[in-house]
């Protein structure tokens, strides 16, 4: 299960990259959300950059409330968050598969302020035995602890230290249940540090000598951890459809994300996604119907994938029949194409119906079609009366538009008062939006 909290790898800022020409035309889509301190949870005013060919797009900044809305290039290779403070977060952007133009995602960047990783100042330790380390004539000691920059929870390091004069290298492992001891003999010199650990970004530092320095002390060292490809998703589904959709790895049967559609699910954001192929089924709440199927792979970085469902068309939509010499992509014996709630808009899948429907009539000059739109039982029926008449005439300039003749049309509509099927559920009530379209010969 994958969780919303997003944090995000830090990287260097490219810093020989051109301004790119931002008077050129370009697909765009939007970036809306925020970058917060991770260690308050504050929003952070931010400039944000684009990196397009290898060149830098000024893409805007956050109003005052740390809120961004910002236009990007489609094909934007990565993104750059600055905060005067703070680490600057880079990182790599894939839009995967089409996107239309304008297509907005949801996205939240953590950022750490510039001192958060930075050692805390050394704290003598609390052990009554350290503290007498200097009357006792034994060699001072100073120890080490690496914890979660966002938990606190000790961590399990790596710590090596360059001696800067000698240029000895001497490195130790910490756990998690105490931190380790190192002996320096003598004054503390001036040493270069880098701490490791699984799951966190480095830190490189160093400590300086400190002439004044008396008995045992502890450095604190905190670590950010490093996130996973992250995968920001717009759902698109009418109104009318409860859609639930499931995220599963291409090459596991096991369920990562099952959510159902609505308000807060519309943009969402997922972070530690595997890397790699997955497979996003949108299902019909309620049954196994599968309204649509999309294939993706995850890479590195910030990954964008908008998905467009629609309500599920007929069968006989799709059925091939050949009717003299022409092979037509629908049932010759009856066509019906399926609306969206209150809407008499055409899809993509039914214009390319019409189409077919559409070339045969021109080739087929004997042959006519009975048009009738219907609606289901939802509203005013004079309303509906209205919609079906809509769909009909809709139905009926785009065949008149593609050559078919006016005298092998036939139309009406009947509004609600027709149904297929009892309009008791969301499920029977798709079936009702439609327009019926007869064909014979005459």
């Amino acid at each position: 299960m994958f969780s919303f909290l997003l944090l995000w790898t830090l990287c260097n800022t490219p810093q020989t990259m051109d301004q790119v020409d931002t008077s050129l035309a370009r697909d765009s889509i939007f970036i809306n959300g925020s970058c917060w301190d991770i260690a308050t949870g504050i929003d952070l005013k931010v400039q944000v950059t684009a990196l397009v060919d290898g060149k830098k797009w000024n893409a805007g900044e956050s109003n005052g409330n740390g809120i961004f809305d910002l236009a990007i290039p489609a094909d934007a290779s990565g993104l750059i968050f600055e905060s005067r403070g703070y680490r600057t977060v880079s990182t790599p952007i894939h839009m995967l598969g089409e996107s239309k133009n304008k297509e907005r995602f949801k996205i939240g960047m953590t950022m750490i302020a510039l001192d958060s990783q930075q050692i805390v100042s050394p704290y003598k330790p609390e052990m009554k035995e350290m503290d007498t380390a200097v009357n006792s004539g034994r060699a001072a000691q100073t120890h080490f602890e690496v914890r979660d920059a966002y938990m606190k929870k000790l961590l399990t390091a790596k710590i090596c230290l360059t001696f800067v004069k000698s240029g000895q290298t001497y490195c130790l492992n910490t756990d998690t249940a105490s931190a380790p001891m190192v002996s320096f003999i003598g004054e503390l010199d001036n040493v270069d540090l880098t701490v490791t650990s699984d799951g966190f970004d480095s830190y490189q530092g160093n400590l300086k000598r400190d002439p004044g320095r008396k008995g045992d002390l502890v450095y604190q060292i905190k670590l950010l951890k490093n996130i996973g490809p992250v995968l920001a998703l717009t759902l698109n589904a009418p109104d009318s459809l409860n859609v639930e959709y499931l995220i599963t790895d291409k090459y596991s049967s096991r369920t990562h994300l099952p959510f159902a559609k609505g308000k807060p699910w519309t943009d969402i954001m997922l972070k530690n996604v595997n890397l790699g192929q997955h497979v996003l089924k949108a299902v019909l709440a309620g049954s196994k119907d599968v309204l649509q199927e999309e294939n993706f792979t995850v890479m590195p970085g910030l990954n964008f994938r908008a998905i467009q469902v629609d309500s599920p068309l007929p069968k006989s939509d799709n059925t091939v029949v050949s009717v003299g010499n022409h092979t037509s992509n629908w049932s010759a014996d009856k066509v019906v194409l399926y609306f969206d709630q209150s809407s008499y808009a055409l899809r993509t899948k039914t214009k390319l119906t019409l189409d077919s429907v559409s070339g045969f009539l021109t080739k087929m000059p004997d042959w006519k079609v009975q048009i009738t739109g219907h609606t289901d039982n939802v509203g005013k029926h004079a309303l509906n009366v209205s919609l079906s008449e809509y769909r009909a005439r809709v139905v009926v300039n785009y065949l008149r538009q593609n050559g078919v003749h006016s005298q092998q049309i036939n139309f009406n509509w009947k509004g609600p008062d027709s149904p297929v099927a009892v309009n008791s559920d969301e499920r029977n009530k798709m079936k009702n939006r439609r327009v019926e379209l007869q064909v014979w010969r005459d």
